[in-house]
């Protein structure tokens, strides 16, 4: 495949292992995405970590953020940052794992406007609007421990707070808004909640039988997924509409090996699957058919898809004879995977 696109950013001039890994990938709109890199192996303070937005179209840095204090989550989670439906504001996680904070920065020029506190020890969020947060959060030190929190911004005045009614002491991996607004989810653990914005009534309850990593409302229907990200070799999806309180149930069960990794397209028609010892899978999300296998590395996909569905990112790490990291490639795919790459 032709290589669009190859230009070094943050790699050492005199080609030299480099200090910092490539923690996140996640896009802020279709031709920029937001890079987040904390220490390698240690070698950088503890409270080491920035981020950098770099066009596609150009190759270049457009603008960049230290954060002090924020420790890499999971690497796979490209949502782990929110971006600002105007595509001008990240919210972006910070400070450390006892005390975490969020800071909302400025995606042109890297200004921090603000900084959230007293949030959770475990967070993930996305934005309702231009002027609201979503924070999914977990603290095993509060009762009951799992709270879904809306802040208006940039103030961070806490607006609303709905709590998670059992006691789970897990990482949400997902939160979601409805089209509408009109409703809020979280997926923590093996469970999937959503509250009315207005009334904070709970009205979705719903039990996966692993734990649940990603969580949409792309029309009136809340859609799960979940899998375990070990030796289950299938992925459970749910749809649950919210005012019926009943569930379809989806089962991809096609992987040789363990899953551990799955994107879902923005419209949600499409998802691509990641599993242990056998490369991606394309399914049609609406029904389970698989659509195409193909031979590629987990690292080709970490980013996810862009907001209009038409390309891919990921990363992968660059080497030196001795094995050391000297750099790291960052890739776009079309939906074709004609590839542009980076070297990061």
């Amino acid at each position: 495949m032709q290589n669009l696109i190859s230009i070094e950013v943050g790699a050492n001039p005199d080609g030299s292992p480099v200090k910092k890994a490539l923690a996140t990938i996640c896009w802020v709109d279709d031709d920029r995405l937001l890079l987040s890199f904390d220490s390698l192996n240690n070698q950088l303070p503890r409270n080491f970590h920035e981020c950098a937005v770099v066009s596609l179209a150009t190759g270049s840095q457009l603008a960049g953020c230290s954060l002090d204090g924020w420790q890499s989550q999971s690497w796979s989670n490209p949502k782990l940052h929110a971006i600002s439906p105007s595509r001008n504001l990240a919210a972006s996680p910070a400070g450390d794992i006892v005390n975490p904070t969020i800071v909302l920065w400025d995606l042109n020029s890297g200004q921090q406007i603000s900084v959230l506190k007293d949030i959770g020890q475990r967070i993930n969020m996305c934005f309702m609007d231009e002027q609201t947060l979503v924070v999914a959060s977990t603290d095993s030190s509060r009762r009951p421990p799992g709270f879904v929190t809306l802040y208006e911004m940039p103030s961070g005045k806490k607006l609303c707070q709905y709590l998670m009614p059992d006691y789970i002491n897990n990482s949400p991996k997902s939160v979601a808004v409805s089209p509408d607004k009109s409703l809020v989810a979280a997926g923590v653990y093996q469970r999937v909640y959503a509250w009315d914005v207005n009334s904070g009534e709970l009205v979705v309850d719903v039990k996966h039988p692993y734990e649940v990593r990603y969580l949409d409302m792309v029309d009136a229907r809340l859609t799960s997924a979940s899998y375990a990200c070990s030796d289950a070799k299938q992925i459970q999806v749910k749809r649950t509409l919210p005012k019926a309180k009943k569930s379809e149930n989806i089962l991809f069960k096609e992987h040789t090996g363990g899953v551990h990794g799955l994107l879902v397209s923005p419209d949600g028609n499409t998802a691509i699957s990641l599993a242990n010892n056998d490369g991606v899978r394309i399914w049609d999300f609406h029904t389970g058919q698989e659509i195409e296998k193909r031979d590629e590395s987990f690292g080709h996909y970490q980013g996810g898809f862009s907001p209009n569905g038409k390309r891919i990112a990921g990363m992968k790490g660059k080497l030196n004879s001795d094995r050391k990291t000297i750099g790291y490639e960052l890739l776009a795919f079309d939906f074709e995977l004609a590839r542009v790459s980076l070297t990061v």
